[in-house]
């Protein structure tokens, strides 16, 4: 409302600046709500688990420009380490991008400005995919490690730039991993990072 009034007295750069905050907070919003949605829906067991044959770096495209306007704004870069052959995987595409996205998120969201983020994809050429999703953000200590996925006991943390969360996110990361038989964790160390891994199946 204030920028609707009084846009004329700023300069470009001001109003650009103004304008990626708001996209940004849009953004931040919407995965809110839609991690409150998800969360709601999966407790009424009316959530659909659809798998398909697909490939990470066509789910990978998909995610990424959901989270660029986060990474941009502190400066980080994403580093995304697939292998040219693309990986293929069975999995539902909607609960992967959910579980990525909001991977991505956090490691943006608890990463220092200038810092780097990396999306890596490990294929042991066995029948399991692992992907890892690293930061040079400020860690977790391991107390809080054990509670991370368990609901009740997580809380929501503010990252380094003063980020909100629900503290449901991790959380439907356990649940949507579990629908497609893999198992996540995480390895960490207050001030040095954090990596979370998760494993998902190539065929049915």
């Amino acid at each position: 409302m204030v920028l609707l009034e009084s846009y004329q007295q700023y300069d470009k750069e001001t109003i650009q600046s103004i304008l990626i905050d708001l996209k940004q907070s849009g953004e931040n919003a919407y995965i809110l709500l839609e991690n409150l949605l998800n969360w709601s829906r999966s407790q009424r067991g009316t959530i659909e688990f659809n798998p398909v044959e697909t490939n990470v770096s066509e789910m990978f495209g998909m995610v990424l420009p959901q989270v660029s306007s986060s990474a941009k704004k502190k400066n980080i870069q994403i580093i995304e380490k697939i292998p040219q052959t693309g990986v293929p995987i069975f999995a539902d595409i909607n609960m992967l991008s959910l579980v990525c996205r909001n991977l991505l998120t956090n490691a943006i969201k608890f990463s220092n400005h200038g810092s780097k983020v990396w999306f890596e994809v490990n294929d042991d050429e066995n029948d399991v995919v692992t992907i890892s999703i690293s930061d040079q953000g400020i860690g977790i200590e391991l107390d809080k490690i054990k509670s991370l996925f368990n609901f009740g006991e997580n809380t929501a943390t503010e990252g380094t730039a003063g980020e909100k969360g629900t503290g449901l996110g991790l959380i439907l990361c356990k649940e949507f991993v579990s629908k497609h038989k893999g198992e996540i964790w995480v390895e960490s160390e207050p001030g040095k990072g954090s990596t979370f891994f998760f494993n998902i199946h190539k065929h049915k």
